[in-house]
């Protein structure tokens, strides 16, 4: 199960990666500085996000050691991206399980009410 969970937690981090970066670039347009976006030819926040996650050291020993820690970050990256996209149930959803699994994801309340003011 780990190793699905730590797959699922890259790609909503992919996702909140590549939805922030269309913000970013609706931004930039509204303030007519299309420019910057035409000379970016780097890699996308929400890819290079999700490599660095993939390979963190400590996310493939905790999958080696069957932990349970990637279900945790599972639902705290699944909390976020369901702020990030304004979708509420979601966003509860995994804050609340997060929360049962762990108490320190408690605090991310306030990032989570933040995200969706």
């Amino acid at each position: 199960m780990s190793p699905y969970a730590d797959f699922v937690t890259a790609m909503l981090i992919r996702s909140t990666g590549l939805n922030l970066q269309k913000a970013y670039s609706q931004r930039l347009k509204s303030l007519s500085l299309v420019g910057l976006l035409e000379n970016s030819e780097i890699l996308s926040s929400g890819d290079m996000a999700a490599l660095v996650y993939l390979w963190n050291p400590f996310t493939i020993v905790s999958c080696v050691g069957l932990s349970t820690s990637p279900i945790e970050n599972l639902f705290i990256i699944q909390s976020l991206y369901g702020a990030c996209t304004r979708q509420i149930p979601l966003a509860a959803f995994g804050w609340v399980i997060a929360t049962h699994l762990s108490l320190y994801p408690a605090i991310l309340i306030v990032l989570v009410i933040l995200l969706l003011g």
